[in-house]
């Protein structure tokens, strides 16, 4: 099993989805941005460096979500996803092909990763990532 950590990035009543560029299984699916988890490296630590090299964007973390356990035909992968906030930067496509600032219903509307939809899945009717999208 694989830890991943994944940033679901609000800001102003929408959260951010990004496009593979090169990716052996998931290329040009969406997903939320993130990655592996490096040896004596938190969870907190990996979703704050990965979204710095990926998108050259500062964030803070607000809150860590429930994790997400799926089998992909190549690999499990635990997805452990961070409710985050932009605090400095722009961003910049290091890793992916395109982004989108999407609401909670387009995001169901994209060909994302199977565990990224498990996500959405999961947190779509909570009424907490409505508050989050309410104050962002």
């Amino acid at each position: 099993m694989i830890e991943v950590v994944c940033a679901i990035i609000f800001k102003e009543n929408k959260i951010l989805a990004t496009q593979h560029k090169r990716h052996p299984v998931h290329q040009s699916k969406w997903e939320f941005p993130g990655g592996k988890i490096e040896p004596a490296e938190s969870k907190q630590e990996a979703i704050i460096r990965e979204i710095k090299e990926e998108l050259d964007l500062e964030i803070s973390v607000l809150e860590e979500l429930q994790t997400i356990d799926h089998s992909y035909p190549h690999q499990k992968i635990r997805l452990i996803p961070f409710v985050c906030t932009i605090i400095d930067g722009e961003i910049v496509l290091k890793q992916h092909r395109n982004y989108q600032w999407l609401d909670l219903e387009q995001l169901f509307e994209l060909d994302l990763c199977e565990a990224d939809k498990e996500l959405i899945r999961h947190f779509g009717n909570r009424k907490k990532i409505q508050l989050y999208l309410g104050k962002t």
